[in-house]
């Protein structure tokens, strides 16, 4: 049981952490050898990982879904279109026109519909059986990269809007006291602003990973005790129906955290850029 037990632990690591062995029906890649390939020719290596091949494969499942949505375009929805556009519809409508106003909205929509179905994808992806089941975003590389997307978008968003000094300045209310005490209020209010400006995103970026890696163990978990307890019926029927349960579970929850990141980051944007702020 002991033995058991260590490789089922393993099995877990191996499902959460990124790994430089890709395993595929007939064997494994070994993703390290692309990248010394790759070093020997441009000089580098891109550490290619599990976690980069999924990012890839999400990234290549979105495309092919929406381009040629986008180069189909007619004013009557049908087919793939029909069962997309009431999804694009809310992320608008409910998640980015009432955060950051229709204008500034319409400007930044496309990055809304990417983040939402990249992240949702790379979700649903863990989801799946082998060679699949690797999910990107439970790695805190790829939840911070995004949050520093969102970051950069708000920053430069704003800064182009109302110009570097103005985006920073503006971080300090209005309605502070004159005089030097009032100056240095001003600097102290700065400060925290700033800090709070970067907690939010690192938030965002714990949040996302916390959640898809804490589901995630839980069904490797309950994969474990299945293989664990051979020969009883009644208790491997309940863990079966326990699995199907935390899978569903899992699905929602997909759903759920990419809608969250969406909206916070609709939210955090739409702060930059506001006139008041």
């Amino acid at each position: 049981m002991g033995e058991a037990s260590i490789l089922a632990a393993s099995s877990i690591l191996d499902h959460l952490e990124p790994r430089y062995a890709w395993h595929v029906p007939g064997g494994e890649v070994h993703l390290d050898s692309i990248n010394e390939l790759v070093k020997g020719i441009v000089g580098f290596s891109p550490d290619i990982t599990t976690h980069i091949v999924m990012m890839i494969f999400a990234a290549l499942t979105v495309c092919l879904f929406f381009l040629p949505i986008a180069r189909r375009y007619v004013e009557v929805p049908f087919g793939l279109r029909n069962f997309l556009e009431p999804v694009l519809l809310f992320i608008r409508d409910e998640m980015v026109y009432p955060n950051m106003g229709e204008k500034d909205g319409r400007t930044y929509l496309p990055y809304f519909w990417s983040i939402f179905f990249f992240i949702l994808t790379c979700n649903l992806i863990g989801l799946l059986p082998s060679p699949f089941g690797i999910t990107a975003t439970g790695n805190f590389n790829v939840t911070g990269a995004l949050a520093v997307m969102t970051l950069m978008v708000g920053v430069v968003g704003g800064s182009v809007k109302k110009g570097a000094a103005g985006y920073w300045l503006g971080l300090i209310p209005p309605g502070m006291p004159p005089g030097p005490g009032g100056a240095l209020l001003k600097v102290f209010i700065f400060f925290l602003e700033v800090i709070g400006l970067f907690a939010r995103h690192v938030a965002l970026m714990i949040r996302l990973f916390a959640n898809m890696t804490a589901g995630h163990a839980i069904l490797a978990v309950l994969a474990m005790w299945l293989t664990l307890t051979p020969g009883m019926l009644p208790i491997r029927l309940f863990q079966a129906m326990g699995s199907v349960a935390m899978i569903s579970f899992e699905i929602f929850i997909a759903l759920v955290q990419a809608y969250i990141f969406t909206i916070l980051s609709a939210i955090y944007i739409g702060l930059s850029l506001a006139e008041e702020h």
